[in-house]
């Protein structure tokens, strides 16, 4: 066990990193990265937020690192990224001439659906304090929107594609990986409402229409506003041949097309929506977030 215990100013802000869990090498990646598992709280998220971060370990911090943030499936799981298996495989693709090293940075998120809401300000939380604080922890990494990606998986998927639209000047890529796609309106959850969704969804999406915060954070929306003009990141959708959230990631992909949008889409096939697929396909997302930036494209208002 390690204590450190720092802080920071940010604005009027105080964000204090309250306590390192631990600092060890992954025995799954064998030697290729250091695993750093720390609590993280501020203001915006008082409580703490589980963080783990996968830096690697012959990094020589002279060399500009990317900084990826992954969000993990509904669990929310900090550690998902490693316990399943994806830490071997960005290893094996790290391997490859002309990548360059990552950081990798996973925050837990369970129940908070990765928005600012009652249940805490996680979005906030994610963008305005844990990036700063990760870059200031490991210098060299990130630093702009051109060494930054997120990607994520299910609803890790569905928050990247948000955090494209929303925070376009500090992610230049974000690929959504059998990501979770519904047109959020209140009319339709209210059609559908249980005594689970007004537990679960409620709480940080609203309970009433007066109160409804949906279509707000409906990426529809989002991807139909930055369509008009204006910075938007290069876009990957990663879909499963098997995976029961197909139709919905399909129909965004056409739509993203429609508003003269160019993601780039996988169709994994025989996937389900579980880990083993997702395993078997992570190597295609790495290298696609990891390639050099197309000539062009960093300050498109439209990916064409």
């Amino acid at each position: 066990m390690v204590a450190d215990r720092r802080s920071r100013w940010c604005g009027a802000v105080v964000f204090a990193l309250v306590t390192v869990l631990g600092v060890t090498t992954t025995s799954a990646a064998h030697d290729a990265f250091a695993k750093r598992a720390l609590l993280l709280s501020s203001p915006r998220m008082p409580e703490g937020i589980a963080v783990e971060i996968l830096a690697p370990a012959d990094w020589d911090r002279r060399t500009r690192a990317v900084l990826m943030l992954f969000l993990s499936d509904r669990v929310g799981s900090a550690s998902a990224f490693r316990r399943h298996g994806l830490a071997e495989v960005l290893a094996a693709t790290l391997r490859r001439d002309g990548m360059p090293p990552v950081v990798v940075v996973s925050p837990g998120h369970a129940g908070t659906f990765l928005l600012d809401s009652q249940r805490g300000l996680m979005e906030s939380f994610i963008i305005r304090d844990l990036i700063p604080t990760v870059e200031r922890l490991y210098p060299g990494a990130g630093g702009d929107r051109d060494h930054r990606v997120a990607w994520g998986i299910s609803m890790g998927g569905w928050g990247a594609l948000r955090f494209a639209f929303r925070h376009p000047h500090t992610f230049s890529r974000a690929a959504a990986m059998a990501p979770w796609i519904v047109h959020l309106t209140w009319e339709q959850h209210a059609e559908r409402r249980s005594f689970l969704s007004k537990l679960l969804v409620e709480p940080s999406l609203g309970g009433s229409v007066d109160e409804s915060r949906f279509e707000h954070h409906d990426i529809y929306h989002l991807a139909a506003a930055a369509a008009s003009g204006g910075l938007v990141p290069e876009l990957f959708l990663a879909i499963g041949e098997k995976d029961r959230f197909r139709s919905g990631a399909e129909e965004y992909a056409r739509f993203l097309r429609d508003q003269g949008f160019q993601p780039e889409v996988l169709s994994m096939t025989g996937a389900h929506h579980a880990w083993y697929s997702w395993r078997k396909f992570a190597a295609t997302v790495f290298a696609w977030l990891l390639k050099p930036p197309r000539a062009g494209l960093a300050t498109a208002p439209r990916l064409q």
